[in-house]
């Protein structure tokens, strides 16, 4: 299964405070918040596709150092099947 990806973060210490997290950024958004921190990633075409197993590879390798994974987009509820299978 793959996963249209924007970018990915193997150790964050800012994007969930507190917590030592891997963080997914997601391709792709139908929200088009004035706000968005992450505006390179609303078209539908950011970022590229990439296999699950990838994402699970780069988390193990980084996994005694992680409290937590986050997705984050982009919009990750565009892709619920593979972020369903990732968590």
């Amino acid at each position: 299964m793959k996963i249209r990806v924007g970018s990915l973060l193997d150790l964050s210490t800012i994007d969930w405070s507190g917590h030592r997290t891997f963080m997914l950024f997601c391709g792709g958004c139908n929200f088009r918040c004035p706000f968005c921190m992450n505006a390179s990633l609303i078209p539908a075409d950011s970022g590229g596709e990439v296999d699950l197993k990838f994402i699970e590879e780069r988390v193990l390798a980084n996994i005694d150092f992680l409290e937590a994974i986050g997705a984050t987009g982009g919009e990750p509820g565009l892709e619920p099947n593979p972020i369903i299978a990732l968590y």
